[in-house]
């Protein structure tokens, strides 16, 4: 009977989404699917601009100087405004990270929504738009990470995500893999735009061991049509006391599974029941 219990408990606890659990599995999933990689780095000067693609589509493009330096000036004035409310990542698959969600009217956001709205279209030969996911404000310290991964498509046109360098002082590096098996290299510089194409370029952010990194993170969509599970991915953050704020999703599969934990639960409980009623003793 403590067997089935304890079955019961993993798997409704893994269909809800119960962090411990979860996090266990997760884990394994990525060291599965992501080996360490054994191909040749290509090491890209920090202020040299550089263009991954696949066919004609660029999936991946690193531009130094993107923003005229007075707008990214007041840009990074209000990020170092924000720092102070930086708040632990709840669920998220980078290691160490901090940050915050933007509102709408933030400076921020407008900058990410006029300037390098115009640049994304300009460098991609789309018509994109700052999409309604949340636009967040990153910290990377000493000890956080983030391993190779591949973002998760989140319209029916996969989005183009932006991650604008606002400090660097760290001694991390962004890396990525072209369709070839070659490692592009590059330490991020601030004022620079990174632009990686969702669902197909494997990337990621190397420990720190010094420094520490900041950026803005948004995404750019052709589209506003969602692919099932978008609420699932947005930003959540620990709030006060490091107390999760993320919400158990009791979906249909969730449902199930902890229906099925209770039939199991209750056949049990009754043939045990049984047997003691037919007992002699």
């Amino acid at each position: 009977m403590t067997i089935s219990v304890l079955l019961g408990l993993f798997l409704s606890s893994f269909a809800i989404g119960h962090p411990p659990v979860r996090t266990c599995l997760r884990s394994i999933g990525r060291f599965e699917r992501f080996r360490v990689l054994r191909s040749p780095i290509l090491r890209v000067h920090a202020r040299q601009a550089t263009t991954t693609r696949i066919g004609e589509e660029a999936v991946c493009c690193y531009i130094p100087d993107i923003l005229p330096r007075e707008v990214f000036e007041r840009l990074r004035g209000e990020c170092t405004r924000l720092k102070p409310r930086f708040q632990s990542e709840d669920g998220s698959f980078a290691v160490g990270r901090k940050g915050i969600a933007l509102d709408s009217t933030n400076e921020i956001a407008k900058i990410m929504a006029d300037t390098i709205s115009k640049k994304v279209n300009d460098v991609t030969s789309s018509r994109s738009f700052l999409a309604d996911f949340p636009i967040e404000l990153r910290s990377y310290s000493p000890g956080s990470r983030m391993d190779w991964h591949v973002d998760d498509v989140l319209y029916a046109k996969p989005q183009c995500e932006a991650i604008l360098t606002v400090e660097q002082s760290s001694d991390s590096k962004t890396e990525w893999v072209d369709i070839n098996g070659e490692v592009t290299s590059v330490r991020t510089l601030p004022n620079s735009l990174l632009l990686i194409k969702a669902g197909c370029v494997r990337h990621r952010v190397t420990p720190l061991t010094t420094g520490e990194r900041i950026i803005v993170k948004a995404c750019y969509s052709e589209t506003t049509e969602k692919v099932p599970g978008f609420d699932s991915q947005m930003p959540v953050y620990k709030t006060e006391g490091n107390v999760s704020s993320r919400p158990w999703r009791f979906t249909a599969l969730s449902r199930f599974m902890l229906m099925t934990y209770l039939l199991v639960a209750a056949s049990v409980i009754f043939r045990d029941f049984s047997t003691e009623l037919r007992s002699p003793f």
